[in-house]
């Protein structure tokens, strides 16, 4: 035999012996779906044909999970909140590189059932000030007490800057009789009989705050009778009074 028919059986019997070491390491381990062709090899050394994987399954890997039953695996919890969008608001500030705009959003929400807040949100564009405003909205809300489950127990004035808000309550099936600021900053709390009545500026969001301002003073039957004084009571709140002064003239 030549030098180069030795040189090569050398070569196969060295190919043979690594495909004898690969078929070891692979045995009873499936293949890839790209090598259809290659097959297993089992103890006995006969060839088994390579599992097919399924095409569904490679190309979505999340339908291998097992989801569990009953739904989505995660909820988020629904707020009862409804919100209600103002104003909103251009702000454009010059500087020396051009302008800059800004945008304000006043947002009023509530549960309609005494709970109501509101805020004025600040942000480069209006969904992001809205769900600003949203946000602390929410964690800035009071509690208003309902009377008859439909108006206010009594009357109620408040001043917030320039404007001042007069509040009474009305009659089962009056509704509200008010402007669309106050009327909004009402209905969300749960109040379907009133009447509003601005008597100063009509700037939004002091129209607001005085409204949600007058609601915060307002009173359950129960703690207004307790801080009714008597004609008695008075009477010696004013001689106190008198003796006071009489001793400070002394002095």
């Amino acid at each position: 035999m030549s030098n180069t028919e030795n040189k090569n059986l050398q070569k196969e019997q060295i190919l043979d012996k690594q495909i004898e070491k690969e078929a070891a390491k692979t045995m009873n381990q499936p293949v890839p779906s790209g090598d259809a062709g290659i097959q297993n090899t089992d103890s006995s050394g006969a060839g088994v044909p390579a599992p097919k994987k399924n095409d569904t399954e490679d190309k979505n890997p999340r339908s291998r999970r097992e989801r569990p039953q009953g739904g989505r695996r995660f909820e988020r919890p629904r707020s009862d909140m409804v919100e209600k969008v103002i104003k909103i608001n251009r702000v454009v500030k010059v500087v020396k590189g051009g302008r800059n705009f800004r945008f304000t959003s006043l947002v009023v929400v509530g549960d309609k059932k005494g709970k109501v807040g509101f805020y004025n949100g600040k942000a480069t564009e209006i969904p992001a000030a809205i769900k600003k405003a949203f946000k602390k909205a929410n964690k800035n809300t009071i509690q208003v007490p309902i009377f008859k489950g439909c108006t206010i127990p009594h009357v109620v004035k408040a001043k917030y800057g320039a404007s001042i808000i007069l509040l009474k309550p009305a009659k089962a099936g009056t509704g509200i009789i008010a402007g669309g600021t106050a009327r909004s900053v009402l209905e969300l709390a749960g109040i379907t009989d009133a009447y509003a009545k601005s008597l100063g500026s009509n700037n939004p969001i002091n129209v607001v705050a005085a409204t949600i301002k007058a609601l915060s003073k307002l009173m359950t039957i129960e703690e207004r009778n307790s801080k009714i004084i008597s004609k008695e009571e008075r009477a010696e709140m004013a001689e106190a009074r008198i003796q006071k002064r009489l001793k400070n003239e002394v002095k």
